[in-house]
């Protein structure tokens, strides 16, 4: 097989709860400043940690295994596109701009 799919998606799991690890660190800043944003933070934080969690444990078999160079070039690629996508839904979800393609730009 060109790639090692277990061990990225494993990756990727992992680093899509690290991710909501950090959404949620913003969440004491927003609701010590009255922010309404909360809700939408918790919510983005949330989906993050449910998709990253399940990811990376249905694929926790896999990660004694070796990863390749080329498997590194993809998962370095993958993340970013990944941490755009759930970090562009706490400005959806709090209405702050309407249209994907610009909370997504804004996110990347």
């Amino acid at each position: 097989m060109f790639f090692n799919w277990k061990v990225l998606i494993n990756i990727l799991g992992l680093i899509l709860v690290f991710t909501a690890g950090f959404m949620l660190l913003c969440l004491p800043v927003s609701l010590y400043y009255g922010s309404q944003d909360w809700q939408a933070l918790l919510w983005s934080a949330g989906i993050t940690l449910l998709v990253g969690g399940g990811t990376w444990l249905i694929t926790r078999d896999q990660q004694d295994k070796e990863m390749r160079r080329r498997d590194g070039y993809l998962v370095v690629t993958l993340s970013w596109v990944l941490i755009s996508y759930f970090g562009s839904m706490h400005n959806l979800f709090s209405g702050a701009i309407q249209e994907y393609q610009d909370a997504y730009f804004e996110a990347m």
